[in-house]
């Protein structure tokens, strides 16, 4: 699993770069890419993930959260998972709340064919009565709902475990 290397939310470019400055031991980091994904949950109280298509940088055939990169053009993390959210999931109102967590997630990016050390960060939503959609199936093999308490972790990929494990231990919902 990997680890959450920090809880307190940070807004923007600039207060990330901030944060992760102020780590005891900041990361070396090379080709970096910034990712916001959320653990979106229905009206039953069940997990909304995505399993990855053949068309996912990485990943593929595992449970994620929907998510995606941030754009420049973002004014914020939160407006970059509002946008991924509708992009990949059909929905513009998505109730986002709790901040989880950062973490660093250095991945092969089959489309890059590089390394590429992303930075995760990972937020809490509630869908109410919204149906989520497979807005991008070249890339997401299907949306599932899942019991949080029964989700196999060899299932998911490490990232999407890594903050899983949290919200579960800390009885987030």
């Amino acid at each position: 699993m990997k680890n959450i290397i920090f809880h307190d939310e940070v807004k923007n470019l600039e207060e990330l770069v901030n944060r992760i400055s102020s780590l005891d031991n900041p990361p070396q980091l090379n080709d970096v890419k910034i990712g916001v994904i959320c653990f979106i949950f229905d009206k039953d109280g069940k997990v909304i993930l995505n399993r990855r298509g053949a068309g996912a940088r990485d990943d593929v055939g595992k449970l994620q959260a929907l998510g995606g990169s941030i754009n420049d053009n973002d004014p914020d993390f939160r407006e970059s998972m509002k946008r991924e959210l509708k992009e990949e999931a059909g929905v513009d109102d998505i109730e986002i709340g709790e901040f989880v967590g950062a973490i660093i997630d250095s991945k092969y990016d089959k489309n890059a064919m590089k390394v590429i050390d992303w930075i995760i960060l990972a937020y809490i939503g509630h869908a109410g009565n919204q149906e989520i959609r497979n807005m991008e199936p070249e890339r997401c093999i299907g949306i599932e709902h899942l019991n949080i308490d029964e989700v196999d972790y060899n299932d998911l990929g490490e990232t999407a475990a890594s903050f899983l494990d949290y919200i579960k231990s800390k009885g987030i919902r």
